[in-house]
């Protein structure tokens, strides 16, 4: 008779404990062996399978809250751990029931007020007291100092910043005082917004920074922003617009065909 030692995986709550046993097999150690590799292998496969669960369990609640908690009527985001809160949305803030936060959980919005309409893309930061009027379309990555306001039809390009202080610092005083957008105004990509006045109407070319009042119905580029167009009124500007686009679309005909496969 010979004694074999075989080891038997009882897992727990949270690890694995150990449990030996002797027993005896008269000529069948073989086979013994074979048993208790194929029990290991069960007890493994079993406590991968438990920890792979736990995990997805709490990555699949982690989504959950980001989902739920960050969007707009939730208020405050979502908490993680103890003591540990990100705001997105904040409670105070006035979102008409039309108005579209394309990504609720990567924008932050503190106190602000959104018409109807509205559509604000992921990555922007809206601070307090900001107005986006009705049917705005703020692109990604945009952002509103505090106090800035914008009117209705607005068109807002990927990465603008409203700046609402000209001097900053961090020792000393500072003195503040917010831009203000009227409607029917187009700002091109990576514009810099001063505080000033943006006209009715005006078009603002990318990466234009803005540092005085812009007159209505005006196109202003450049670093410093100049003007190098006036329209009569909203009709001309349309009719710019749109023979813009028509020329755009010739130029891309006229590429394609010269560069197409014989």
């Amino acid at each position: 008779m010979s004694a074999v030692g075989s080891v038997a995986c009882v897992i727990g709550s949270s690890k694995i404990k150990w449990a030996y046993c002797t027993k005896a097999r008269q000529g069948r150690t073989e086979d013994t062996k074979c048993v208790l590799v194929l029990a290991a292998r069960t007890a493994i496969t079993r406590l991968i399978t438990e920890l792979t669960q736990r995990r997805c369990n709490h990555a699949r609640q982690t989504v959950h809250n980001l989902r739920v908690c960050a969007s707009v009527g939730s208020g405050l985001g979502w908490r993680h751990g103890a003591g540990y809160r990100v705001h997105m949305i904040d409670n105070d803030c006035t979102i008409h029931a039309t108005a579209q936060i394309l990504f609720p959980e990567l924008v932050n919005i503190y106190g602000a007020r959104i018409g109807a309409g509205t559509r604000v893309g992921p990555f922007c930061e809206i601070q307090r007291d900001c107005v986006l009027g009705q049917d705005v379309n703020f692109q990604h990555h945009s952002y509103t100092a505090t106090g800035t306001k914008i009117g209705d039809r607005v068109f807002v390009g990927p990465g603008v910043g409203f700046i609402n202080d000209v001097y900053p610092s961090t020792m000393g005083p500072t003195h503040r005082h917010a831009p203000i957008v009227k409607d029917d105004v187009s700002i091109g990509a990576e514009a810099v917004i001063f505080p000033v006045t943006v006209g009715q109407g005006a078009i603002v070319g990318a990466g234009s920074v803005v540092t005085k009042d812009v007159p209505p119905w005006t196109v202003v580029v450049g670093s410093p922003a100049r003007i190098v167009r006036t329209f009569s009124g909203h009709d001309e500007r349309h009719a710019y617009l749109h023979g813009k686009v028509l020329d755009a679309r010739r130029a891309d005909h006229q590429f394609n065909d010269s560069h197409s496969m014989p």
